[in-house]
């Protein structure tokens, strides 16, 4: 591989490009790793959060939903939904877990679902992320 002017490596033997990742972690050929990447460990695949927020989106029982990530001792990190149900909506993780399951690959299901009223938001209306983690880690402390 080869660094160009414009900050990417190359590949000698094709037109590939690699993007430099600022966390040091091995990027893919021809795409960029996202700083939000939610990672288990190295060898499991990244999880992007967009993507399984869009597909609990798709579900019409939900409202809104927030995908974050939580300490999980087997794989660093585990994947965690706050879903805001639609009114007389379903609250049942396990047809949710189902609906997703058809809809997303396995490794990218949540583990744990929180349903709740609305989702913490700044001024401008984006989803707090940090509030919603605080709340996980609170979660899985009171249940232990």
């Amino acid at each position: 591989m080869i660094k160009c002017t414009d900050g990417k490596y190359r590949m000698k033997q094709s037109d590939s490009s690699v993007n430099e990742n600022r966390a040091g972690l091995s990027p893919y050929i021809g795409q960029t790793v996202p700083a939000e990447a939610i990672t288990k460990k190295p060898r499991y695949p990244y999880v992007i959060p967009r993507e399984v927020e869009e597909a609990l989106m798709t579900h019409p029982d939900i409202k809104e939903a927030a995908v974050i990530g939580i300490p999980d001792k087997l794989r660093g990190q585990a994947i965690c939904a706050f879903i805001v149900p639609e009114d007389g909506g379903i609250k049942d993780k396990r047809i949710i877990r189902k609906y997703l399951l058809s809809r997303i690959a396995a490794y990218k299901v949540p583990k744990e679902f929180v349903f709740c009223e609305q989702l913490p938001r700044n001024n401008t209306g984006k989803v707090l992320k940090k509030i919603l983690r605080e709340q996980a880690l609170e979660n899985l402390i009171n249940r232990k």
